[in-house]
């Protein structure tokens, strides 16, 4: 009997500590709802980065040959400038 009565005894413990238990494992689940709300949502704003980020790339990709374009029109300019100057530079000798 006295068996019995230890083991009710342990039950009764168990119980006791578990309904101690329950509020604070209420509370972890409470939590790890909000964290997977704010993981989807994080989840969601790096997706829509990612694409942000994909967009400037090729944008970026796309104003370096605008701007290697352009460096090749300047040089050839320049080189059409140093031959129009030595042409004038011939005339103005000519004149002179």
């Amino acid at each position: 009997m006295s068996e019995f009565r230890t083991f009710g005894e342990g039950q009764a413990d168990l119980r006791e500590r578990i309904s101690r238990m329950e509020p604070d494992l209420h509370a972890v689940k409470e939590d790890v709802a909000v964290l997977k709300t704010a993981v989807r949502t994080n989840g969601q704003e790096t997706r829509s980065l990612k694409e942000a980020v994909q967009g400037n790339t090729e944008e970026i990709r796309s104003l370096k040959e605008a701007v290697q374009g352009n460096t090749e029109a300047i040089h050839s300019m320049q080189n059409d400038l140093k031959n129009i100057n030595q042409r004038l530079e011939v005339v103005e000798a000519k004149v002179a």
